[in-house]
């Protein structure tokens, strides 16, 4: 055989092997060079390199594990086909980390697989899906979305609070039509999104199904729509007979202006509980801009903690 063409050949054995030991270097051995190597090879495509990084999302190095997390989600839709695989990993860490690397790429086209896995007992952690699903915040998520909050224990319910709200405005119609349900949990969802959202004619809808049972939720909402058409309600309930009502009536009048409230604040200065007490002494100052004191439970005058702190 032509010594040229042995030479050529030998260069490529040798360029071979080193690409194999790259690849498949242990992850402990793993450098940040190596990263930034492989997550300039992963933009055009190169598959391996995309494995590379992922497998390095396991490194015990968390240098190593963020750098690998951010270079595949800056690559984008070429690593999309190899994170929809993790997804299918019995390593409940690995399907954290799919799910979490789609949504930081917001990939439209991976929504449909993220909602069949809301519903796949396979997958373990649903809050991490719940909170991609925000991310992308595509409209079709929203009624499955809306439909797993009742089943899930609470943790995964604020991701799916959260991602109903980052969807936005186009929920409206979804939440307003859960808003008389029988489940309190799909009011409480309803209730709490539209107060988040903040779309405009929500005071009447939700003062209309306010009952004893979902009271408390309805009067966070009105101050986080902080609409002056829910002031008159949330004075009233400063006198509710259940002490939480009312420190939470308190607390929403925090986000208005109208020097007309502090006079009602001002009597609930006197309510027997504390955390009412300190609730209307902040609601006080937000409205007056003048510090307030409440009393404390040693019977103490203070002033109450900042809400800026």
């Amino acid at each position: 055989m032509n010594k040229k063409i042995i030479f050529i050949l030998s260069g490529l054995l040798v360029v071979i092997i080193l690409a194999i030991f790259f690849y498949q270097k242990p992850i402990n051995l793993t450098t940040i060079e190596d990263i930034n190597e492989a997550s300039q090879k992963a933009k055009t495509g190169d598959k391996r390199a995309i494995k590379f990084l992922i497998r390095n999302l396991e490194n015990a190095n968390t240098d190593i594990q963020k750098e690998a997390y951010n270079s595949i989600t800056k690559i984008g839709k070429p690593a999309v086909p190899l994170l929809l695989k993790l997804l299918e990993n019995k390593d409940p860490a690995l399907q954290d980390y799919g799910a979490g690397l789609l949504g930081g790429i917001k990939d439209k086209e991976t929504v449909p697989v993220l909602i069949k896995n809301l519903f796949s007992p396979d997958f373990k952690h649903k809050y991490v899906l719940c909170w991609a699903l925000g991310e992308i915040s595509d409209t079709s998520a929203i009624i499955p979305l809306i439909s797993l909050y009742p089943k899930e224990k609470e943790d995964t319910q604020k991701y799916i609070l959260r991602s109903i709200v980052k969807i936005g405005k186009p929920a409206i119609p979804f939440l307003l039509n859960n808003l008389e349900s029988n489940d309190l949990n799909l009011q409480k969802l309803s209730i709490l999104s539209l107060g988040q959202i903040r779309g405009k004619d929500l005071v009447p809808p939700l003062l209309k199904i306010v009952n004893e049972k979902n009271i408390e939720y309805v009067v966070l909402a009105l101050g986080d729509l902080a609409d002056p058409e829910g002031i008159d309600f949330l004075v009233k309930s400063l006198k509710h007979p259940v002490w939480q009502v009312r420190q939470k009536s308190a607390q929403s009048l925090t986000r208005f202006t109208d020097t007309r409230i502090l006079p009602p604040l001002r009597a609930a200065l006197n309510d027997e509980v504390v955390a009412v007490r300190e609730w209307a002494a902040k609601a006080i100052e937000c409205i007056s801009e003048e510090k307030c004191k409440y009393k404390n439970g040693k019977g103490e005058l203070v002033f109450p903690d900042s809400l800026y702190r």
